[in-house]
């Protein structure tokens, strides 16, 4: 059992969630109470956090809270974020190498700064200051002492269907586990969320003043144009293309969260392919009607790793331990363990442990048409979930 100076326990069956905020480096005190609580590792699929799309970086300014607000970004390397618990507006916080999360922050307190960083797959979140990463001592407590991405500080976002993003930490057998905080004496009636922003420096937030200035004026231009003048208006695009036959435009489609218990059609989102099981190999085809059985692929949970099992052959999507993917195992080994990482241009990257604290991508080969691992790679995915009439 660990504690913080509050108490606070923590308990596996309890979930919390954190939120990573853009805001403007203004001085402004966000948060007033100085009471803080250590992090810890816990069980799978409890801790979520979700990304800021705020590029205003404003505060909420009638809750009086003064806690960041927005719906997030997603996280990725060479971006430094500040990251705040949404349920209750705690910040992520280096104080004296342990990491911990007060609830009381300066706008421009750079023990706040996170900067996200890559290596092996995993990804790594560094104090700049500081040259600290957010780590663990190889059990349970979080910490932030090692100035080099190690094992111990390799982490994995996972977005949730809320919203949100776990953040998991590779431990024996290729499994993960969730960076979460310990319970406070107050309960909560769902488990909070948590977003990420990146933090605005004081050069972007001078350029974004001065792109509010002239959107003003050219929104006072467009209002002295007379009747007379052609007006234009932009196409928008929706989040849901449909084809003629009412199919979703995989695409142009941001698609579904990826998330145990349901079933979803895997489309590359560049060629709108999809996943499909032929005679035993994992093959990329043209999409069939959506009732297609061999395009189908359950999503479940092990060890904190997610895998995709075709419901009709009962085998799951895996690897050979080498570079192949394959579907031949009807039992979900080590080789069938899958992290889902979003990426910020849309769709997902599919990724699989390599030994113990590596990661490796799953990519289209030359041919188009079969798939292989890679330590890098640029295939994207798209997950659409079947509706249940059709299975």
């Amino acid at each position: 059992m660990l504690s913080s100076p509050l108490c606070w326990s923590y308990q596996a069956a309890t979930t919390t969630i954190k939120q990573m905020t853009k805001y403007a480096l203004s001085g402004k005190d966000i948060m007033s109470d100085e009471k803080f609580a250590s992090l810890v590792l816990g069980s799978p699929c409890s801790s979520t956090f979700t990304p800021d799309t705020d590029s205003q970086g404003t505060m909420d300014a009638t809750s009086g809270t003064g806690r960041p607000t927005g719906g997030g970004e997603v996280p990725w390397p060479n971006t430094t974020y500040l990251i705040v618990e949404k349920a209750t507006g705690r910040v992520l916080t280096l104080t004296n190498g342990e990491v911990v999360v007060k609830s009381s922050a300066m706008a421009g307190d750079r023990n706040t700064h996170w900067l996200c960083v890559e290596k092996s797959g995993y990804f790594g979140f560094v104090n700049p200051p500081t040259g600290r990463y957010v780590g663990h001592d190889g059990k349970n407590h979080i910490y932030a002492a090692a100035k080099e991405m190690k094992d111990y500080e390799y982490l994995t976002p996972r977005l949730h269907p809320n919203g949100g993003f776990q953040l998991l930490s590779p431990q024996s057998g290729s499994a993960l586990k969730l960076l979460e905080t310990p319970p406070t004496r107050t309960s909560y009636p769902a488990p909070p969320l948590i977003t990420m922003e990146a933090i605005m420096t004081e050069k972007l937030a001078h350029l974004n003043e001065k792109l509010t200035q002239l959107n003003g004026k050219l929104a006072h231009l467009i209002l002295e144009t007379p009747c007379s003048s052609p007006v234009f208006t932009p196409y928008t695009c929706t989040d849901e293309m449909t084809d003629a036959n009412g199919e979703k435009d995989t695409p142009n489609n941001p698609g579904d969260v990826p998330w145990p218990g349901a079933t979803f059609r895997i489309f590359e989102k560049a060629t709108g392919l999809v996943i499909t099981l032929v005679d035993g190999h994992v093959a990329l085809r043209e999409p069939t009607e959506p009732d297609d059985a061999n395009t189908h692929w359950f999503c479940v949970e092990k060890n904190g790793c997610f895998g995709l099992m075709n419901p009709d052959k009962g085998l799951y999507l895996g690897n050979d331990g080498k570079t192949q993917i394959r579907a031949w195992s009807q039992e979900m080994g080590e080789w069938e363990y899958l992290t889902m990482r979003k990426h910020p241009s849309g769709g997902y990257q599919i990724l699989s442990p390599e030994e113990e604290n590596k990661l490796k991508v799953m990519c289209v080969a030359q041919n188009h048409t079969v798939l292989c691992r890679r330590d890098h790679g640029t295939t994207l995915w798209v997950f659409n979930k079947v509706e249940e009439a059709v299975r």
